[in-house]
């Protein structure tokens, strides 16, 4: 499923995440993961722009200043 900005613009405008979650990975060349939680329980992680393969940060600020672009005001960080 295609989850990128502008969708979850949409769905955050709508109130349909009850929470973010950016997930740190053990991975060289993905290190973190921005993940929704929505209201009906189906966690979907952020997708590339209208593609359905996850998208991977390189950093933490990255993830979160898509959290923020997004419209989200608060997210959890999960490390590893």
């Amino acid at each position: 499923m295609v989850f990128d900005r502008l969708k979850v613009s949409s769905i955050v405008q709508k109130g349909l995440i009850a929470q973010a979650v950016i997930r740190q990975l053990d991975e060289d060349d993905c290190s973190w993961v921005l993940e929704f939680e929505l209201t009906d329980g189906r966690i979907e992680p952020m997708t590339r722009a209208r593609k359905s393969t996850p998208k991977c940060y390189k950093s933490l600020d990255a993830a979160l200043n898509d959290a923020h672009t997004v419209g989200l005001r608060k997210a959890v960080i999960e490390m590893t």
